[in-house]
């Protein structure tokens, strides 16, 4: 009766073991947007290679979100002063100067919250009004505080004005995008692992059972 009995009881143990709950590497995405302006202050420093600049960027903002508040860049730019077209960006390579130090890019405020990445774009000046108008790309390569791992693409526009002696500009920039942070988690699952072999008990069983009876 006891062996009978025990038989009984092992295919309601393999059922309970294949329902058990296991969990599973995930990754969580946090998605914020960001838009905002800041009014900008530049130093256009002459490099050792003619038409490159080298520019000292600082900007600051009132209300940008997550407190970052304040802008700050190392960037080269290359302008046709005969028809005004230039480029500019934080990879000097890109303008044809590789031996100069890579620039950066980073926007940051007073508390742990900062992005940085990397600028290209373009940019049209007007040799009368010495307005100078870009547009371009800010690729976000990582971050700190809640930007820990920071990804993503912000769209960027500017217009600033240059000093009579191109050695300084000031102007206001604004960028439009999204910041998109990864961070690792579980996820809890049910698995259904031993079912078939709580089918199979429940029949060796029964057929056992039959046997001893």
């Amino acid at each position: 009766m006891l062996r009978t009995n025990f038989l009984g009881i092992v295919p309601v143990a393999c059922s309970l073991v294949s329902l058990a709950v296991v969990t599973t590497p995930a990754i969580a995405q946090t998605t914020y947007p960001f838009t905002t302006s800041y009014e900008t202050n530049t130093s256009d420093i002459p490099t050792d290679i003619p038409g490159i600049l080298k520019l000292i960027f600082q900007a600051t903002s009132t209300d940008a979100p997550y407190g970052l508040t304040n802008a700050n860049s190392l960037a080269y730019a290359k302008i046709d002063l005969n028809t005004g077209a230039g480029i500019f960006g934080t990879d000097p390579a890109a303008l044809g100067a590789p031996n100069l130090p890579k620039g950066f890019f980073t926007l940051q405020g007073s508390g742990n919250n900062k992005f940085f990445g990397e600028v290209s774009g373009t940019s049209l000046l007007d040799p009368t009004t010495l307005i100078n108008t870009l547009s371009g790309n800010v690729t976000i390569t990582g971050g700190e505080g809640i930007f820990q791992g920071a990804i993503g693409n912000l769209t960027l526009s500017a217009t600033e004005t240059f000093s009579p002696d191109f050695s300084s500009s000031k102007g206001q920039f604004s960028v439009n995008g999204s910041i998109v942070t990864s961070a690792p988690t579980t996820v809890s699952e049910p698995t259904f692992g031993f079912s078939l072999l709580a089918f199979g008990a429940l029949g060796a069983g029964y057929f056992l059972k039959r046997k001893l009876n």
